[in-house]
């Protein structure tokens, strides 16, 4: 995408304030029980989110910008990625089979969520898992944003989707959880413990980031 074509340079150093660890904490806890020591597809992987967290077995990160890939390189130069847009037909073609398909910060730019899931069931092992993570409708109050300009790209994010795309596609529907709490600047030696106690009670679809899985079939 040609927003983040332009900021690829910046963007690991932007997202690195307090919250955002917290962040990344909690979806690091979500994603690790699938994620760790599997052979693992990452849709939309940036500049490297799950390599930065996790420890796949063995990885392959898609996206559709170059530089955002190129900073990924940088950081784990011995790493697979393809260059391509899961939007078009065909784009799992010749990538082969994984236990676990995976996003980060990327879902609510896949422009048809059961299609998608469609897909991956043709790549994701039986019993395997797709882990789906993408900004819910509260991102459009967030004002910390790349360039201090709202990546307004793509739709909201929402458990509603998640079941809607679950009838069209031979999996099973796992849950969602909400990955970033209603407060985002929170000052004080408080500011976490508050944090925490709003992304664990409140419902998803209250957050600025949402996680939705399902077991292929």
């Amino acid at each position: 995408m040609p927003e983040y074509d332009h900021v690829a340079h910046l963007y690991d150093e932007h997202y690195s304030r307090p919250v955002d660890r917290w962040e990344d904490e909690r979806l690091t806890r979500l994603l690790r029980p699938w994620v760790d020591d599997a052979e693992v597809l990452d849709l939309g992987c940036g500049t490297g989110w799950v390599l930065d967290h996790l420890a796949p077995f063995a990885y392959i990160g898609v996206d559709c910008s170059e530089p955002m890939l190129g900073r990924l390189l940088a950081k784990h130069p011995n790493s697979e990625v393809h260059l391509r847009d899961v939007d078009v037909p065909g784009w799992e073609s010749g990538l082969g089979t994984f236990d676990v398909a995976v996003s980060t910060w990327a879902g609510n730019y896949f422009s048809d969520l059961g299609r998608l899931l469609d897909d991956l069931a043709t790549v994701v092992k039986p019993g395997g898992v797709i882990a789906l993570h993408g900004q819910g409708p509260r991102r459009r109050t967030r004002g910390h944003y790349l360039a201090g300009e709202a990546f307004t790209g793509g739709h909201d994010w929402t458990p509603a989707e998640f079941k809607r795309a679950t009838w069209v596609a031979p999996v099973e529907y796992l849950g969602a959880w909400g990955t970033g709490a209603l407060a985002d600047p929170l000052p004080g030696p408080g500011g976490r413990v508050a944090w925490t106690l709003a992304s664990t009670l409140t419902p998803p679809a209250h957050h600025y980031g949402i996680l939705g899985a399902w077991r292929v079939l």
